[in-house]
């Protein structure tokens, strides 16, 4: 019997889960936590090292002052999502990479998400409906 629910692409899932991820981080800018700002300032110094760049030659092509970089890299400055993503661009890594507790081993989520990229349109109608019996059933 086909399945009358919609097969969500595994961009959509990924692109959803980017989002997530995002909102995360927002949140905790918000949080000014300076933990969070040494632990993302320490990701960001290493993927510079491991671009083989300066300090003064990722301010010069972010358009910004090497203490600008230095700042970000200590935790003393936050950064903004905007310079979070043009240094991703930059040093050639995805942004979420710098996210503290989002790199290293995937989460149940990605592991999921890959998971469900590799299934066949039946694998994934499969699933979907078996999510929707699932829920169904937890909110009795």
């Amino acid at each position: 019997m086909p399945s009358s629910l919609p097969l969500v692409d595994s961009e959509s899932l990924l692109s959803r889960h980017a989002f997530f991820v995002w909102l995360g981080y927002a949140a905790r800018m918000q949080q000014r936590d300076p933990q969070f700002h040494i632990e993302l300032g320490a990701r960001l110094k290493d993927a510079r090292i491991h671009k083989q760049m300066t300090m003064q030659a990722a301010a010069d092509a972010l358009g910004c002052a090497k203490s600008a970089v230095g700042h970000w890299e200590t935790g003393r400055n936050a950064v903004s999502v905007v310079d979070l993503l043009r240094l991703a661009a930059l040093y050639g890594v995805p942004p979420e990479q710098f996210i503290p507790g989002s790199a290293g081993q995937p989460t149940m989520d990605e592991q999921f998400i890959q998971a469900y990229a590799q299934l066949d349109e039946a694998g994934k109608a499969a699933m979907l409906a078996f999510m929707s019996t699932y829920n169904a059933t937890r909110a009795k």
